[in-house]
């Protein structure tokens, strides 16, 4: 999973951007879902169904269903798809049985949350887990957590702003049990044959022939590029100004009542902006080591800023 890709995607007829969320519980409120299709029309805010709140299983499933019925999927996920690697030459400094590549993570992380529902993975992060020394969990800090390790892709992102490190899971911004559940819906993923063709970008090659590919987001900086302030969201021009830049020609009336839904909402709109861009499907700043270690957010590359 380490080797060059180059990723050719195919002609995609649904961007979906899912908020993510690595709470616990049978219910996420947190758990928010937009889409739009190809063209300039404004995203759609989708309800889960039976008027009740989305699961992380019921958000994958409705995901299948829409490129079953709809064409190829481009589905982004606020997390993190793998921990940092490159910094340290492994995920998991001084541990002997230390992940020797991505999807040894994701299985490693399944395994040890075996008994909690809804892929919830709060148990790889805390006593008695030999891997919960390396994580600030709630309820527990280990004494290996260090808050400065990051991937690559996020030293890049420093340019603009700085994200959470993966093994972080407390306080404000905090991405690790959200990344940790997401990664046991990877090995999932990997892991249950369906009809479709799934590639995890950019740990597998995406070509015109994929079904669904999934990608890791990152709202605040879809915010940041469109030069508007995310944690102003709630004010009246945030989302006017944010869908211009991202070339939504007709507005929407959609009523967005949490940042969560605005997170999901206009990142929709800027997957589909981003993907037409060939250098954020092959960044030059993205070594095949860091591809297929750690990851890549998604629209993340040296012309970020400019490139529009």
């Amino acid at each position: 999973m380490h080797t060059s890709l180059h990723h050719q995607p195919p002609a995609f007829g649904h961007f979906v951007a899912v908020d993510w969320s690595g709470a616990k519980g049978p219910r996420l409120p947190g758990l928010q879902v937009a889409t739009c299709q190809p063209g300039h029309q404004a995203p759609r805010l989708i309800r889960p169904p039976n008027k009740s709140l989305w699961t992380r299983t019921t958000v994958w499933q409705h995901i299948v269903q829409m490129a079953e019925i709809q064409g190829p999927v481009l589905a982004a996920f606020d997390m993190g798809l793998g921990l940092p690697y490159m910094d340290c030459d492994r995920y998991f400094p001084g541990l002997k049985s230390s992940p020797p590549n991505a999807e040894s993570l994701w299985q490693q992380v399944d395994q040890q949350c075996q008994q909690s529902a809804d892929f919830y993975a709060g148990p790889f992060c805390q006593p008695p887990s030999k891997f919960a020394p390396y994580f600030n969990a709630p309820g527990y800090r280990g004494p290996r957590f260090d808050i400065q390790r990051c991937r690559v892709t996020e030293q890049v992102c420093r340019q603009w702003t700085r994200p959470s490190s993966v093994f972080n899971g407390v306080g404000a911004g905090s991405v690790g049990l959200g990344s940790l559940a997401g990664m046991r819906l990877l090995h999932h993923v990997t892991r249950t044959p369906i009809s479709l063709n799934v590639a995890i970008w950019p740990f597998e090659a995406v070509t015109t022939q994929t079904d669904i590919v999934i990608v890791e987001m990152f709202p605040r900086l879809y915010a940041l590029q469109a030069k508007t302030d995310p944690r102003s969201w709630r004010q009246p021009n945030f989302l006017p100004t944010v869908l211009k830049f991202y070339d939504v020609q007709k507005r929407s009336r959609t009523r967005l009542a949490t940042e969560d839904e605005m997170d999901a909402y206009f990142s929709a709109a800027a997957l589909r902006h981003l993907a037409a861009h060939a250098s954020v499907w092959n960044p030059p700043q993205m070594t095949p080591l860091a591809a297929g270690y750690e990851g890549w957010i998604f629209g993340v590359h040296e012309h970020f800023f400019t490139e529009n």
